[in-house]
């Protein structure tokens, strides 16, 4: 198998994404004003009202306290701003929609109207003035004429404002929208019960006849956890959370559906008990389609038991794939020969990619216990004892938070990171999405890993995008012009460290896309790493870096975290292909061109610890000394050796550097105050000298 990893699959065939896709409209509907909203849900400016009107678009999560539309609203000129949502009605009755307004003072005029199919706007509330620096709800109770909506395909509601002195700015959030039968948990609730009345929108705690969403807020989830509860339909929308706690039981008596879109995914966290009366539990995945060898690849998870592929929305087509890993044989297992494997497997991870985007859906039992295996295989080869899992539950997952059970398993996962096209790190306490596949390594053929319930947690993300930031350690991140991949490593020092591989805070690397840059540290030439961790007392460390790249071109190194280190460490980059030493300290970015031929061993990365100067280590060849405010240093080297010096002071502020061409000497005259200084050799090897200066 060749070294990339997850990539070997990607060139098996290569086609274009065509068509599109809308999603259905469920209700309860939330959103922030937005233009662009999925299928038929369209929000934007009315131009047959005021085309000159201008929207600005915020933040479209319901947040209360920010602003998804805001608008400046003068009497110069045409003074109306306009704005609407339009929703597809068919077979929806009792409609009841509402917003939040503010406005920066209190002379603007708001008017909310609607229309029905392309027909004449009405007046749904008639001008008023709101309270100037106040967010203020427009409720369902407040408008007249809403009936006209039911079972209407093409329906709009509007908020115009107008302003007849002077200029205000009127904001505009958090848009709702229930029908008869629907009980919508308030984005202000009060607190996380869900028996508390005034926690949802129509002033009622849900009864099994009443339908209920849970929309994404910023502030409290429910939580069941002081009574039981009930309802009919449950819908947990994108972003939302439910929480049940022990004790305490849900009851549904229609279906249960945990959505999913383009923004995250709903979420449930069940510590108590789910009962479902009748009716099935349904787990949206919304998975992006395949364009190009570039992206378009998952891996993923089940969040329910047992959930079989064959016949479901998951059995690829023609133009779509699902891959399992075989450690064994060091290769991806197709699912279409014969349909090897038939089921979702509790806790294991698959690989996938299909033709089209769609939001596809698991149904069944949702997991909910502890899921472990055991003696997982330790093959040899490339790849040895690394083994794809998956998250079994219908939240995310805190990763080695103390709670996972693990013998002889490396303490770093890995997940694909699609952006990046390459597979990320996931050190202890970061999110494992749901529904979202991972990898792990296997050390030693007698080994256990726990997947507990206890560890899971709220997180909407889809599958694994965030770029999150490893502390404590000296983060490195390649970019290139070619194409928008990238790839990080990590080096740091520990305690308990050694040079060799630590099973629980080093990682070995895993390659990516061919075309995305690699970047790791080179152990041996068998072993290397994405994260290394190097023992305390190394002093003057030097790590050999490996990068490789499929397309020539302009690349990037930055440096991260760099307060993590002393102040008075120097953290250089030395390009071994044209000889340059790059400072870290002064320029966090290092450029270059990199060719698909180069030797990958192209770099090293020194850590000089400026605090050591009581092992000096200047050789003879080369002295360093100080005369008054002046520094001297003669190179008598052998073979006309280049060296470079950097001058610093005690903060480790560097305050002159220049070049010295090989058997000569320089004297260097500063224009700084009376103290100790330290003084930089780079040639073959780093030296470090403190001086005085009078």
């Amino acid at each position: 198998m060749k070294k990339y990893f997850s990539y070997y699959l990607v060139i098996i065939f290569i086609f274009i994404l065509s068509g599109s896709y809308a999603q259905v409209n469920t209700y309860p509907y939330v959103c922030g004003f937005e233009t662009g909203v999925d299928g038929t849900q369209i929000v934007g400016n009315e131009a047959n009202w005021d085309g000159s009107a201008q929207w600005d678009y915020n933040d479209y999560t319901p947040n209360i306290g920010s602003f998804c539309a805001e608008a400046s609203i003068s009497t110069s000129g045409d003074n109306f701003r306009n704005l609407y949502v339009e929703l597809n009605f068919s077979g929806k009755t009792g409609i009841k929609p509402s917003f939040y307004y503010k406005s920066t003072n209190n002379s603007i005029d708001i008017q909310v109207v609607g229309q029905v199919d392309g027909s004449t706007w009405v007046v749904l509330k008639d001008w008023f003035a709101p309270v100037a620096g106040t967010w203020t709800e427009i409720n369902y109770s407040e408008l007249s004429g809403l009936s006209v909506f039911d079972n209407e395909a093409s329906s709009k509601f509007g908020i115009r404002a107008k302003k007849n002195t002077g200029t205000a700015i009127l904001r505009l959030d958090d848009f709702q929208i229930v029908v008869d039968n629907t009980n919508l948990w308030k984005l202000n609730a009060s607190t996380n019960d869900w028996n508390t009345s005034s926690n949802w929108y129509i002033s009622t705690v849900p009864s099994g006849t009443i339908d209920v969403a849970i929309p994404y807020v910023s502030s409290v989830s429910p939580v069941i956890g002081t009574a039981n509860a009930s309802c009919s339909n449950i819908n947990i929308l994108p972003n939302g959370n439910l929480d049940i706690n022990s004790g305490n039981t849900l009851t549904v008596n229609g279906n249960f559906t945990i959505q999913s879109n383009s923004s995250g995914n709903g979420s449930i966290i069940n510590n108590g008990t789910l009962t479902m009366a009748k009716g099935i539990i349904t787990v949206e995945r919304y998975i992006a389609g395949y364009t190009t060898s570039a992206d378009g690849w998952h891996l993923l998870s089940s969040p329910v038991n047992n959930f079989g592929i064959n016949g479901s929305v998951f059995a690829p087509g023609s133009l779509d794939d699902f891959y399992r890993w075989d450690e064994v044989n060091n290769y991806w297992e197709n699912w279409k020969p014969g349909n090897i494997f038939t089921t979702f497997e509790n806790g294991k991870g698959y690989l996938v990619a299909y033709q089209n985007t769609a939001t596809k859906d698991f149904s069944g039992n949702l997991n909910s216990s502890d899921v472990t295996f055991t003696n997982l295989t330790v093959s040899g080869g490339s790849n040895s004892g690394w083994h794809l899992l998956g998250n079994p539950f219908p939240s995310a997952l805190k990763w080695k938070d103390g709670n996972w059970g693990l013998l002889n398993i490396g303490g770093v996962a890995k997940i694909w990171n699609e952006s990046a096209g390459n597979y990320s790190d996931i050190s202890e306490n970061e999110i494992i999405p749901a529904t979202q596949g991972f990898f792990i390594q296997a050390t030693n053929s007698t080994n256990t890993i726990t997947i507990p319930k206890v560890s899971r947690t709220h997180n909407s993300t889809n599958f694994y995008k965030n770029n999150y930031e490893i502390s404590g350690k000296l983060e490195l991140i390649t970019t290139g012009e070619t194409n928008t991949f990238f790839d990080k490593c990590y080096v740091g020092f520990r305690e308990n460290a050694t040079p060799d591989y630590d099973l629980e805070f080093d990682s070995r690397k895993l390659f990516g896309n061919e075309n995305a840059p690699q970047l790791y540290s080179i152990i041996s030439d068998e072993e290397n790493f994405s994260i290394n961790y190097l023992p305390l007392s190394s002093k003057n460390k030097t790590v050999q870096l490996g990068f490789e790249v499929g397309i020539s071109g302009v690349y990037f190194i930055e440096a991260n975290n760099l307060n993590s280190f002393d102040t008075l460490s120097q953290i250089i980059l030395e390009d071994l292909k044209t000889g340059i030493f790059h400072d870290f300290r002064q320029d966090s970015i290092y450029s270059f061109f990199a060719d698909t031929d180069d030797d990958r061993a192209r770099f090293l990365l020194r850590f000089n610890d400026l605090t050591d100067i009581n092992e000096t280590e200047i050789p003879e060849e080369i002295q360093v000394w100080a005369y008054g405010k002046n520094i001297i240093i003669k190179n008598n080297s052998s073979g006309k050796t280049n060296i470079h010096y950097q001058i610093f002071n005690i903060m480790g502020q560097e305050i002159k550097s220049g070049k010295i061409n090989g058997n000569s000497d320089i004297t260097i005259p500063l224009n700084v105050k009376t103290g100790n200084y330290i003084v930089r050799i780079i040639g073959n090897t780093v030296y470090t000298k403190k001086l005085f200066l009078k």
